[in-house]
């Protein structure tokens, strides 16, 4: 195969490229060389299977275009399913399914630095940000973003890739070091707010278990409730009703160990698992679809690592959280407060 590059005055002075060889190779690199935008095809998991093609664009695009610019992009013909273009929002998708769209799109925002305005708290020691659902907590995400910026940034605890609200990290060893200490001896409050399936028969209630590594799902781990305590690692969630309506619940969860998956474990082992959860509950009974578990970390409360002075943090409840209450019946005045 032979590449040639030749630049023409008649046409612009632009440059031209000519390729010789494989027809397929040289289409692949006629592409690239010519800038062609790049598609990004996703398969449709259990996970996703019945959201609407919006739905499912909003988890993927992770908060870079609104739901107006989603359905102007479709209307553009940047989207395909299953080879086919598909233009409407509604469009419910099924396991399986592959969605191709243009991720190169003019009105898809570039992912670039953290948003600094969701900033809840910050001093020389701590920072204290409210995670969006759709960003990872950790390395691959937030962290090293946030990281970009702040050199010295240490990880204190993690959230999960699709629970929203609120995130701490240090920025010094001492601040590092002390969070740490808090969180070993439960000293650290945290609030989570969450909807489930169904009806708890009780108003409140714990929750205490043994956790363990089960099995894998769409790439991650499962965790569930061990035989025996020897083979997990204890976990205990305080919980309570804030509202109910026809087909879920409001629950308040305070998570007094902090195992991964913890809560969304927990709740499924009680029979209500969360919405959206399809990783722990793989098919639910509400007639309410979302695209993502429907977890928020609503608010912090502990001592500052440095000062001791003492701090409460919270976080508003993300936008598809407040819609997921109207739509349920969940926005009673009871279930507005916290």
């Amino acid at each position: 195969m032979r590449v040639q590059v030749y630049r023409s005055f008649a046409h612009g002075d632009k440059l031209h490229v000519h390729l010789v060889g494989n027809k397929l190779i040289l289409n692949l690199l006629y592409n690239l060389l010519q800038g062609n935008r790049v598609s990004d095809e996703h398969l449709v998991s259990q996970r996703d299977s019945g959201a609407s093609l919006l739905q499912f664009l909003q988890r993927n695009l992770q908060g870079r275009l609104s739901g107006r610019g989603i359905k102007k992009m479709l209307e553009q013909g940047a989207c395909k399913v299953n080879g086919k273009q598909e233009r409407f929002a509604s469009r419910k998708l099924r396991v399986g399914e592959r969605v191709r769209f243009d991720s190169e799109h003019p009105l898809i925002q570039k992912p670039k630095h953290a948003d600094l305005s969701r900033i809840v708290f910050e001093d020389e020691h701590i920072l204290v940000y409210d995670k969006p659902a759709g960003l990872a907590s950790d390395k691959k995400g937030l962290f090293s973003q946030l990281k970009e910026l702040y050199p010295t940034l240490l990880q204190v605890h993690r959230l999960d890739r699709d629970t929203s609200g609120l995130i701490m990290f240090s920025k010094t060893q001492e601040a590092y070091d002390g969070l740490g200490q808090q969180f070993r001896d439960r000293k650290i409050l945290k609030e989570y707010w969450c909807i489930v399936e169904g009806k708890p028969d009780q108003k409140m209630g714990s929750i205490k278990t043994f956790l363990e590594k089960k099995s894998a799902f769409d790439g991650q781990t499962i965790y569930g409730v061990a035989r025996d305590k020897e083979r997990g690692r204890i976990a205990i969630t305080q919980w309570e009703v804030k509202a109910t309506g026809q087909e879920s619940s409001l629950l308040i969860c305070y998570p007094k160990t902090g195992r991964t998956h913890q809560i969304r474990v927990h709740l499924c082992h009680l029979g209500h698992p969360i919405l959206g959860d399809y990783q722990y509950h793989r098919r639910f009974t509400c007639s309410f679809k979302t695209a993502r578990h429907l977890l928020h970390a609503r608010k912090l409360n502990f001592q500052h690592p440095v000062s001791n002075e003492p701090m409460e943090l919270r976080s508003e409840l993300a936008a598809d959280f407040r819609e997921a209450m109207n739509q349920l019946g969940l926005t009673g005045a009871k279930a507005c407060k916290s």
